[in-house]
């Protein structure tokens, strides 16, 4: 049985979903204005990096957005359910569940609001105060930082 902080909402079974990138570069434009540039240049990078540019969602997840460490304080919309799947270490995890039509758009701008909260604007920042670690590889930090400059050029 998997830790389950959000025991009011349903179980349901994982579903792979994706979203097309055209369509986070409209909403993060969308967000200008509302939140500082290089936060949502940021969270641009991350929602790429988390969810393989869109194509491994997790029930309209992009973010990895876990409900079995802690309740997400502040989330941009409502979560509808929760659903176990075995993550990238072979644990098995309890991830949120979003709607079909704005699970992008909640998932895009909680990681804005976190990199806001987190002050992340390099690679290192990511690494540190993302993934929780210190010493990425060298592949791994110029992988971000490649992930970054595309944020300048699609987010401006």
């Amino acid at each position: 049985m998997v830790k389950n902080l959000y025991p009011e909402l349903p179980e349901v079974a994982f579903k792979r979903t994706s979203i097309e990138m055209p369509l986070i570069v409209l909403f993060a434009k969308s967000l200008k204005g509302k939140y500082p540039l290089t936060a949502i240049r940021m969270a641009y990078a991350i929602f790429r990096n988390e969810s393989a540019n869109g194509a491994k969602g997790v029930n309209n997840n992009y973010g990895g957005i876990q409900a079995d460490n802690a309740r997400w304080k502040g989330l941009p919309g409502e979560p509808i359910a929760t659903c176990v799947k075995i993550d990238s270490g072979n644990v098995a995890r309890r991830f949120i569940c979003f709607p079909d039509d704005t699970g992008y758009k909640i998932s895009f701008e909680l990681m804005v609001i976190k990199s806001t909260e987190r002050n992340m604007v390099t690679a290192a920042d990511y690494f540190k105060k993302w993934v929780g670690k210190t010493n990425p590889s060298a592949l791994d930090f110029k992988s971000f930082n490649s992930l970054l400059n595309s944020a300048e050029k699609a987010i401006q």
